[in-house]
């Protein structure tokens, strides 16, 4: 008999079980972090399923989409079609995520004459993870209530871990060899280049290339960051300890 699965889901190692209330919140938190995602759509039987990737954003949990008003995103929500967004994991917990409502046109300023925003009205809400996050996956995933799902609120910080990244990398590269060479004691002169790969509450992840090959270091932090503006003031003080090291 195999005792892994002779164990209940609570109690098999390296898994971690999810009740609905927190799948809802990561599901929450999926949509908050979500730039981009596949829409798919068509509600004709026997007509094949329209699959367009679109730019994605959180609106109280309800997902709007910026589109061309010429697109055909925007005649499905002008025809107030039904349709399912799907939602690329989060790096911090790897949900995925799939909302399915019905589409139509959102008022909003500030939008281009050319472009349209549509709203997606969630009316059901299913999750997907790797093997070990809740014991018994299934390919399909598993639905959230809609109740939770509105209720629950997403956690901002892991959401903009990845923009954090991002922006870290694409603007302060030079910072980050400082970090990388600070933190290995490798001299920076030897470091052809170095990027921010990991980053949580609690430390950063760096990758780095000298002539030895590539690396990577955890650098801890020396208290946990609780909000998007500790994580700010966190990396400051590491750059600027580095920088004072040179």
């Amino acid at each position: 008999m195999n005792s892994r699965s002779a164990l209940p889901p609570s109690t098999r190692a390296n898994e971690l079980v999810l009740d609905d209330q927190q799948l809802a919140r990561r599901a929450r938190t999926t949509l908050a972090g979500a730039d981009a995602g596949l829409l798919l759509t068509g509600d004709r039987p026997g007509r094949p399923r329209l699959a367009v990737p679109v730019r994605v954003f959180d609106d109280g949990g309800e997902a709007l989409i910026r589109c061309v008003q010429s697109s055909a995103v925007a005649y499905a929500a002008r025809a107030r079609r039904l349709a399912d967004l799907v939602l690329a994991p989060n790096p911090t917990f790897g949900v995925r995520l799939t909302l399915s409502g019905r589409l139509s046109p959102a008022e909003r300023t500030g939008v281009r004459a050319a472009d349209v925003v549509v709203a997606l009205s969630v009316d059901a809400v299913r999750v997907g993870c790797p093997h070990g996050h809740w014991g018994r996956p299934t390919a399909e995933g598993r639905s959230v209530p809609i109740s939770l799902y509105a209720m629950a609120e997403p956690d901002i910080l892991a959401a903009n871990i990845p923009r954090v990244i991002r922006l870290v990398n694409h603007e302060h590269a030079e910072q980050v060899r400082w970090l990388a060479a600070h933190a290995t004691g490798v001299p920076l002169h030897r470091l052809a280049a170095a990027t921010l790969t990991g980053l949580s509450a609690h430390g950063a992840v760096l990758c780095w290339i000298d002539e030895h090959g590539a690396h990577h270091a955890e650098v801890p932090f020396a208290r946990p960051a609780h909000t998007l503006e500790d994580l700010a003031a966190t990396l400051r003080a590491c750059v600027s300890a580095a920088r004072a090291a040179r």
